[in-house]
């Protein structure tokens, strides 16, 4: 007997569930609300609903692949792991320094508001040691000084911890060295190493992907530990595969070391669909639009095919990982709409999420006023009903109204 096919797409609001019948081809479609405190049961949810509804049970399932916008939703959202960041001693500042980049036109650097990195400068700590141009080491590392910022590091808080030290993509042999004695002191503190993650030269690119890396790493971890967990309760032997940001997937224990590969995990999916599809109706150039409650995605397929790139950007971090050609940005249908202290009205990036939900939900909470009070000034001429909305949260709309309407 031939057994069912599933495809699962995570995002910030909603969870969706594909089930493919091998034998005659039926698509059963199921979508359920995320959960953002435990992602996996959102994942259990949909899959039951969908075994449920094509009365099979979790055992007759074989290949699982699992997209997700979590990471994206992270980095946008800000609300990663905290990350103890070791380098170079007198590199302490480098994911400050970042890149002589700001927004166009010409005076856009008056409007950039530059993010803090996501590595607190109070958790970076310089080490002594250097490695010079020819991967040669002209300063070796103290094991008892090492181990003391260690200890600092982990006693402060910090639940990851992030390794990059100037020129070792030459010579990995310093954060090898670090990076075991971290394992050797707390096993259980996930940490990552530039070496690994991206072995190449451009310091401030491989710091901040080491650091995204273990910014979201423990909360991938856990999500996909839950979530093997569940289904191996409910009976899953099949194979449990993770969208790739470049559309292709990997196994859920690479996923939870290089959670920096499923940036645009959930995306991607979607993108390389479209590449396929557009082969089968023979149109070569598609523009590929994906609007989640959290963000909004674009890519195009050009002459049938995706186009794959080497560097990712999400919102102002521009890191290397091998991915789609997606653009990013942190609105969606369930953005949180809010004023900037000059009064300007903004979108984003958080959002609503699954609970309370968008307004159309009207569940209540104050987010879902300022989403309302959003969509009535932009779009207020084609909406008939908006009063039942604005009722249902209780109170009336004055967070963005009255400031905007006072002059």
């Amino acid at each position: 007997m031939l057994k069912h096919n599933v495809g699962i797409d995570v995002g910030g609001t909603f969870t969706d569930v594909l089930l493919a019948n091998p034998k005659t081809g039926q698509l059963m479609i199921e979508k359920v609300l995320s959960t953002p405190e435990n992602q996996s049961q959102g994942v259990m949810n949909g899959l039951e609903k969908a075994c449920k509804k094509a009365d099979i049970p979790f055992s007759d399932i074989n290949l699982l692949f699992h997209g997700t916008t979590v990471v994206t939703n992270m980095i946008l959202e800000k609300k990663g792991a905290r990350v103890g960041f070791l380098t170079t001693k007198g590199h302490e500042h480098i994911l400050h320094l970042a890149r002589a980049w700001t927004p166009g036109p010409l005076y856009g650097w008056m409007a950039l508001d530059k993010p803090e990195p996501l590595a607190d400068l109070i958790d970076t700590y310089g080490m002594n040691e250097r490695i010079n141009a020819q991967g040669e080491v002209t300063q070796a590392l103290n094991e008892a000084a090492c181990r003391e910022q260690i200890e600092e590091l982990v006693e402060s808080g910090v639940e990851s911890m992030a390794i990059a030290f100037l020129n070792s993509y030459l010579n990995p042999e310093h954060e090898k060295y670090v990076r075991n004695l971290i394992n050797e002191m707390y096993p259980d503190l996930p940490v990552s190493i530039s070496s690994d993650i991206v072995p190449e030269y451009g310091e401030y690119e491989r710091a901040l992907t080491t650091v995204i890396n273990t910014y979201t790493r423990p909360q991938v971890l856990n999500y996909l530990n839950r979530l093997e967990s569940s289904q191996s309760e409910k009976g899953f032997d099949g194979q449990l595969n993770i969208v790739r940001s470049d559309g292709g997937t990997m196994s859920a224990k690479a996923a939870t070391e290089r959670p920096v590969d499923i940036s645009f995990s959930g995306p991607s999916g979607g993108v390389v669909g479209s590449s396929y599809l557009s082969e089968l109706i023979d149109v070569p150039n598609v523009l590929v639009l994906d609007m989640g409650g959290t963000s909004t995605d674009v890519s195009l397929v050009i002459d049938k095919e995706a186009t794959v790139k080497r560097d990712v950007r999400i919102g102002y971090h521009e890191f290397k990982s091998r991915t789609v050609d997606i653009h990013s940005v942190g609105a969606g249908g369930g953005s949180i709409a809010h004023l900037s202290k000059s009064g300007t009205l903004l979108v984003g990036p958080n959002s609503a999420g699954a609970d309370p939900g968008p307004a159309c939900y009207g569940n209540g909470g104050q987010n879902q006023r300022l989403q309302m009070q959003m969509w009535f000034f932009i779009t207020f001429h084609l909406i008939q009903n908006w009063e039942v909305i604005l009722n249902s949260a209780n109170q009336p709309p004055e967070t963005l109204s009255r400031p905007l309407l006072m002059n």
